[in-house]
């Protein structure tokens, strides 16, 4: 049994389907897909990732970012960013999901360390609400 280890990278968005970083944005799509069906116990929340990607190419009115874990090249967690456009927002929205055969092992903390890294803060301390989401 060797040493665990993963890599946490932030995800370049597509410009469209079948663009350039298109197969991570669909296997991070489907991280965010399996962990609400587990966490529901259903499919019905389920979105493509065609469906999403415009939301995610809205960044002028709703910036976000992705950060994606991967473990001997599988991608097995993402957190997601979400803040206000203007530079002054005083929080953001921060998401993170990892595969439940890869949870207790760091990740979850990793990616929640990264986003923290770049949420705004106040008194030095990062400011950010909690989703009650999967």
């Amino acid at each position: 049994m060797g040493t665990f280890t993963f890599e946490i990278d932030e995800l370049a968005i597509p410009a469209a389907p079948q663009a350039p970083g298109w197969a991570d944005f669909e296997a991070a799509n489907g991280v965010r897909n399996t962990v609400e069906a587990e966490a529901y116990g259903t499919t019905d929340l389920e979105l493509t990732a065609e469906e999403l990607l415009p939301d995610w190419l809205k960044q002028a009115w709703e910036p976000k970012r992705l950060f994606v874990a991967r473990s001997k090249g599988r991608l097995v967690g993402r957190g997601h960013y979400e803040t206000l456009p203007e530079g002054s927002a005083e929080h953001a929205w921060l998401a993170v999901e990892v595969l439940p055969e890869y949870r207790r092992r760091g990740i979850g903390s990793a990616l929640t360390a990264r986003l923290e890294a770049i949420a705004p803060r106040r008194n030095g301390c990062p400011i950010w609400r909690c989703s009650t989401r999967a």
